[in-house]
């Protein structure tokens, strides 16, 4: 199958069946270049290049090798199958850890805080694969991969009237089941209200917008408060403080106001980073802040993204601060590819056709002047082909230090960013070093020589300065009796 349809052909040296032998044993067992040298008495060069090459020949067995789905039969006795009409199979994600460089870890970065990639299966009653879409990173929910997996163009198709059997993590919807969640049946707990009371609903003003958005900023630029894919546990209560000095009398609380409200401006801020990232046809007006698209292209597009509803030319004003708090290390499935893309795009990268041994020979060595009395037969010039492949060549050689390029900066960028994190938090440390005095002053029941005990406590641990500053004032003065021993 893999010399007739992959059309994988032995070299000089190397046989097909040695590639493959190759090529399972780094899979099958994980093995390393190296240790693959030893069993093969091959170069690390010759082994990276067959394993590649034998890579190549099984993703364009893809149409051979993954299952055409059929759905479970009426008739069917199955006992774990029957209860399931027109089912196709069932699908899930699974993470595969995986190194990628430093700069890129945050959206590698799996809840189980290991670097991984997210990999969709989809799979037939008989456990054989339907469906495969790997290249999300770690931190991607299961739900956004099987969306994108949806609207590719060669991705998943679910015909009408048929689904698959997914877990709790996906939607209920057409195509898919997920489990049963459960209802409520007690009578009683029908007439309960749901949601907040009406005393913890505010109606936010553009300025309180505005305060929630810089303090938010603030706590980005700190460094501190802001981790991979999120922000340390305790930050809305910062958040609250930092507010209520900029706006002492909004009555604005961390629960359930500032929660609610970032919620929301989370969830927005990601669809329409989505729509950029992963789709065509929007556009952002800077004048505006904007979304800016067709109807019928938004239309489509909220089909399968529920969170941009109602975005489209909706002003947006602080979207470039919420992508710096939300979107940095935020998935984008750039390298996420199915197997008949990944085929297309093999085919793509082939058209030319390979120079042999002899005719680089006659490109690269010149031929000798004949004399003038000879008659010199004319020799036919390097072919188009050969020119593209030439050209091709030259152009991936280019787009390589291009590569390396980019990756430089984007590692100085990100060292040049950590070493602004570092100074702007000493800076603001050292500031509030200079205030503990002044802060401790303010705390009722407390003698001056716990003022003074105290500042020489805290003045020489920037953890403790910092939650000086960020307790509510009815908890400072526990905490400095705490401190103190009292």
């Amino acid at each position: 199958m893999i010399r007739a349809s992959g059309k994988l052909r032995d070299t000089k040296n190397v046989s097909v069946d040695e590639m493959v032998a190759m090529f399972l044993n780094i899979l099958a067992h994980h093995e390393k270049n190296r240790v693959i040298q030893d069993k093969f008495l091959r170069s690390g060069e010759t082994i990276s290049r067959y394993f590649n090459a034998v890579l190549e020949a099984v993703l364009c067995l893809q149409g051979q090798l993954l299952k055409t789905p059929e759905p479970v039969a009426e008739n069917s006795t199955d006992e774990k199958w029957k209860f399931f009409k027109n089912c196709l199979g069932a699908l899930d994600g699974t993470y595969i850890r995986v190194h990628v460089p430093e700069v890129d870890k945050p959206r590698y970065r799996t809840r189980k805080n290991e670097i991984a990639t997210n990999v969709l299966g989809v799979c037939s009653q008989d456990m054989q694969f339907i469906y495969v879409l790997p290249g999300w990173e770690g931190s991607a929910a299961d739900s956004r991969v099987l969306r994108n997996a949806i609207s590719r163009r060669h991705g998943l198709r679910v015909p009408h009237g048929y689904y698959y059997l997914v877990d709790a993590g996906y939607p209920n919807g057409e195509g898919f089941l997920a489990p049963y969640r459960g209802q409520r049946m007690n009578s009683t707990d029908s007439t309960r209200r749901t949601g907040r009371k009406k005393s913890d609903q505010h109606n936010w003003t553009p300025r309180e917008d505005v305060a929630l958005v810089e303090a938010l900023t603030e706590l980005c630029v700190g460094g501190y408060w802001k981790v991979d894919n999120g922000f340390r546990s305790g930050y809305l209560a910062q958040l609250e403080h930092i507010i209520k000095q900029k706006l002492p009398d909004c009555g604005i609380k961390a629960d359930p106001h500032i929660e609610s409200c970032l919620k929301t401006l989370k969830k927005q801020t990601l669809a329409i980073h989505d729509m950029f990232a992963n789709s065509s046809g929007f556009s952002w007006n800077h004048e505006e802040k904007m979304v800016v698209c067709e109807k019928q292209v938004f239309d489509d597009w909220v089909k399968v993204h529920k969170d941009a509803k109602g975005l489209r030319l909706k002003p947006f004003i602080h979207y470039d601060s919420l992508i710096e708090a939300f979107g940095r290390d935020r998935a984008n499935g750039l390298g996420a590819e199915g197997p008949a893309e990944a085929n297309e795009n093999l085919n793509n990268d082939n058209e030319y056709v390979d120079i042999s041994e002899n005719d680089l020979d006659d490109i690269m060595t010149p031929s000798p002047v004949a004399p003038s009395n000879v008659t010199r037969t004319p020799v036919n010039p390097p072919s188009a082909r050969t020119r593209k492949r030439a050209r091709d060549a030259y152009s991936q050689c280019l787009g390589d230090m291009a590569s390396t390029l980019r990756s430089f900066v984007d590692v100085t960028k990100a060292h040049l960013e950590t070493m602004q994190g570092v100074l702007m938090n000493e800076h603001l440390t050292t500031e509030r070093r200079g205030k503990i005095v002044d802060e401790l002053m303010k705390i009722e029941g407390i003698t001056d020589q716990d003022v003074i005990d105290a500042a020489a406590v805290i003045i020489g641990d920037d953890s403790k300065i910092d939650l000086l500053f960020s307790l509510p004032d009815n908890f400072k003065r526990r905490w400095l009796h705490r401190i103190l021993g009292h």
